[in-house]
């Protein structure tokens, strides 16, 4: 097996990454009581987090082929926020701009335990909520992330809001079924967006998992 096309450790992507599970309660007591006032589009992999239904909420009808799939956006650095896209006149409105990040404004000021824990965890790239609604399911892909020379990018899953319930699960598949995970509160899935996945919500309602991505050298991954 090659050796990216795996789940990872937090040890070999980024140890910090432990705050949020150490934070977890008031992470979560925050996000419950501000997720349905957060502001959400609908999620198209070609194009990364923000795509053409900018200014759609969640439950929101939709033609994308993509329904069902969400994400609130938090922040990402400006130079990976305009390689995906470099027209960012749609979302002035939006965003705030610190430093070298973007930060869509309105969801950072409802979520600032999360943004400032994710931030001091060193998340920075891209990160925002994904949101899959019951019964949906992603089908087999692979993310042509852009990589920089040496770097591969690390799509992480944390489990912010995911019910259960008997019988019932979540979970992502890699390589063709050979590798699977069940998403939980509180647990992290590590892997390269360019391996072969697939992602399933089976459970009675939306999941939502935070999704982040994080630049670590290839020689690390491969000597492990």
């Amino acid at each position: 097996m090659n050796k990216m096309n795996r789940f990872f450790t937090l040890d070999e992507i980024n140890p910090n990454l432990k705050l949020l599970e150490e934070r977890f309660d008031e992470i979560h007591e925050e996000f419950m009581a501000n997720k349905n006032n957060l502001f959400a589009i609908t999620w198209g992999a070609e194009v990364g987090y923000y795509v053409q239904n900018a200014a759609e909420r969640v439950g929101k009808q939709s033609s994308s082929v993509y329904k069902g799939w969400q994400v609130a956006p938090l922040y990402g650095t400006m130079n990976d926020i305009l390689s995906i896209n470099s027209d960012m006149n749609h979302y002035k409105h939006l965003i705030q701009v610190d430093d070298d990040l973007l930060k869509v404004k309105h969801n950072v000021s409802m979520l600032p335990i999360l943004t400032k824990t994710l931030l001091e965890a060193g998340v920075r790239k891209r990160v925002g909520i994904t949101i899959l609604e019951a019964k949906k399911e992603i089908a087999w892909h692979s993310d042509p992330d852009p990589e920089k020379p040496g770097l591969a990018i690390i799509r992480g899953l944390w489990g912010l809001d995911v019910p259960e319930e008997e019988g019932k699960e979540s979970f992502i598949y890699l390589n063709n079924n050979t590798q699977k995970v069940k998403f939980k509160n509180n647990e992290y899935v590590l892997f390269w967006g360019r391996t072969n996945h697939r992602v399933k919500n089976n459970l009675s309602s939306s999941r939502y998992m935070i999704c982040f991505d994080h630049e670590v050298p290839y020689k690390n991954l491969l000597n492990t």
